[in-house]
């Protein structure tokens, strides 16, 4: 029986050397000599060939978002914002009570009640996912215009609701507070 493979003929990079065909030296290094036959071409790798587009049938991959390794500055910035009213709100209740004024301190828990709510949500900003970011937006956008109604009546915290409920707004929104929130955990 004959073998079904035939012998792989070998292929080397500088032709055998023969007596007839001498090699010649350039410095010192002995160089390939053609002798008129075409020399086989080697690729020590072989190439693939990739779609930039996958095949039908092909498993469809998305990436999960790259979150970032610590808290972005906008995260951070709205974590102290809401701390900063929420402690504000906490001191002006707590005066107004120590003096005796009772009817104060109702109209500043009233109007402080969403920015300690919001300030409360703050502490757990770099553990929750994203229902708290949304959460915290919604609250900064009741405050804001709560705010606008009670600066109209020149009630607790006017326009001080205003600006820090729409300064945490502006600064949940970006894209990287949401990758921050939507990161795996």
């Amino acid at each position: 029986m004959s073998d079904p493979h035939p012998p792989q003929q070998q292929y080397h990079h500088y032709p055998q050397q023969h007596d007839a065909y001498p090699q010649q030296q350039y410095n010192g290094y002995p160089q390939p000599q053609h002798n008129g036959y075409p020399q086989p071409q080697h690729n020590a790798y072989p190439q693939q060939q990739y779609n930039a587009y996958p095949g039908p049938g092909a498993p469809f991959y998305q990436p999960y978002p790259v979150a970032p390794p610590r808290m972005p500055g906008s995260v951070r910035s709205a974590q102290i914002v809401a701390w900063l009213m929420g402690a504000a709100g906490i001191a002006l209740i707590g005066v107004a009570i120590g003096t005796g004024r009772a009817e104060l301190a109702g109209q500043l828990t009233a109007g402080f009640l969403l920015p300690i709510i919001t300030a409360g949500m703050a502490f757990a900003f770099g553990s929750a996912g994203n229902g708290l970011r949304v959460t915290a937006i919604v609250l900064a956008s009741l405050q804001a215009l709560f705010s606008f109604g009670a600066m109209a009546s020149m009630q607790p915290p006017g326009l001080l609701g205003v600006i820090t409920g729409i300064t945490v707004i502006c600064l949940l929104a970006p894209a990287k507070a949401k990758q921050w929130f939507e990161r795996p955990r």
